[in-house]
């Protein structure tokens, strides 16, 4: 009797090992940990596995969809995350999502994580440039967030050379982060609890990352794995980075290229008409533009000019501002400076809605 009772033990055991052993095998594993004294979920993707794919998950321009909705696209991924970052007021995402070579939307704020046609994932500055003057030739995927929080095992922390400037950065909060292995595992974690961005560091330090970098975090944390929301997002999203099976992730990056590239030709159509001096059809033609595109700062510049000189001046002053937001978000600042300077000669009363702009070209109350 005792011997069968050590066998079933052993048995148990084995099946148990075996068990871990398979799971530690699979490209896409989901664990929940404590480390540096914070509690963590965290998804470990084998980026060398030819089974698995990693695609962005891109809500239409101009559009915030819930978490499940952006989930649901397609087949539906296996594993999820939050992406980058977006202005909550008009669903416009301000950073890089890059697919297939294709950039799907733009900024120039903070850092980029990369992951080669050779599946090579790294992390690099993007140097205040703009995605449209960046060759993404050869990048299978990339999504620019930051601050960057490990380059080579170190931590480098400096939101202000990224160009971040919002002071809570730096505070304790719950969020969302991904970094890679020098074995070339990407970590995909959210804190179950507050954290600084350098204990965030510290914790991809403990789970041996070479490089890492802060996503969008606080209310915007999300996560997902096999079917379950690990982490619920407290709003809606305009994207994700998904993990796929090889083969099933819908490919949207073709389709959006393709609205963009439609979009522009409206605006270059429109600004042909503007110069001609037909305002109803140069109007038309940029409003056709931004609907497509309405994170376009330019459209909303042109557009601007166009209601001014067909004396609709609070409309023209109002699309002198949305232009100005939308360079200030991606650190334009001389021309967001001169964008608003346009919309307040026009409409003076408006100073009191944007602050932040009476103030940095000296109005005073």
């Amino acid at each position: 009797m005792g011997k069968l009772f050590i066998m079933k033990q052993l048995v148990a055991i084995f099946l148990l090992l075996s068990s871990f052993a398979l799971a530690q095998n699979e490209p896409v594993n989901f664990s929940n940990r404590t480390v540096q004294g914070i509690a963590i979920n965290l998804i470990t993707v084998d980026l060398n596995s030819q089974e698995i794919d990693i695609r962005p998950i891109v809500a239409p321009a101009g559009e915030a969809v819930s978490f499940q909705g952006l989930i649901n696209q397609g087949e539906g991924p296996y594993a999820a995350i939050t992406g980058t970052f977006f202005d909550p007021a008009t669903a416009i995402t301000v950073g890089n999502v890059v697919s297939n070579g294709r950039l799907m939307t733009e900024g120039s704020v903070g850092s980029v994580m990369t992951i080669g046609e050779d599946r090579k994932a790294s992390v690099r500055s993007l140097e205040g440039k703009m995605g449209r003057h960046i060759d993404w030739t050869g990048t299978k995927f990339a999504i620019s967030a930051g601050p960057t929080l490990l380059t080579d095992g170190q931590a480098i922390i400096a939101p202000s050379s990224e160009g971040f400037r919002d002071p809570g950065l730096y505070g304790a909060r719950i969020r969302a982060a991904m970094g890679v292995t020098p074995e070339n595992k990407l970590l995909l974690l959210t804190t179950r609890q507050p954290v600084t961005l350098h204990g965030l560091a510290r914790i991809f330090q403990d789970l041996g990352a070479v490089d890492a970098v802060n996503l969008d975090g606080g209310s915007s944390t999300a996560l997902y794995h096999a079917g379950s929301t690990i982490t619920r997002p407290g709003r809606r999203l305009t994207n994700l980075i998904g993990i796929y099976a090889a083969g099933s992730a819908p490919d949207q990056s073709r389709e959006l290229s393709g609205q963009y590239a439609q979009a522009y030709k409206h605006y270059l159509k429109g600004v042909k008409l503007f110069k001609q001096g037909s305002l109803l059809h140069a109007h038309s033609q940029v409003r056709k533009a931004l609907s497509m595109a309405p994170d376009r700062p330019p459209y909303w510049e042109t557009l601007g000019e166009i209601l001014e000189l067909d004396r609709q001046l609070e409309e023209a002053a109002r699309s002198f501002l949305k232009a100005a937001e939308l360079y200030a978000q991606r650190s334009q600042d001389d021309k967001a400076l001169a964008c608003a300077a346009s919309g307040f000669r026009l409409a003076p009363d408006l100073r009191s809605e944007y602050p932040q702009f009476a103030t940095l070209l000296g109005y005073r109350e």
